[in-house]
């Protein structure tokens, strides 16, 4: 989950698919089911690296903190991504 937010920093993020092209899919982007993909989403609310911006109906909009675990938690991830590659299934 976090190389995906790492990856696309800059973007919103989804649990599920939108019709707005401009909004990442996590769920989609990791291969997970919604509901693994929104408890993970969740764990990361609680540490503060993503928050609430937006909702769409019932679709919860995402976007990475400034924080200073966010600044870490996406440091560690493109090391981690840089020493083994990317994730694959």
């Amino acid at each position: 989950m976090l190389a995906i937010l790492a990856a696309n920093r800059a973007a919103k993020f989804t649990v599920v698919e939108s019709s707005d092209e401009r909004l990442v899919s996590l769920a989609a982007a990791a291969g997970r089911t919604a509901t693994q993909t929104r408890r993970e989403v969740r764990k990361l609310e609680l540490l503060g690296v993503l928050e609430e911006v937006d909702r769409r109906r019932k679709t919860e909009v995402f976007a990475l903190t400034k924080s200073k675990v966010t600044k870490r938690a996406l440091a560690l991830t493109d090391a981690l991504v840089e020493q083994l590659g990317p994730y694959g299934r």
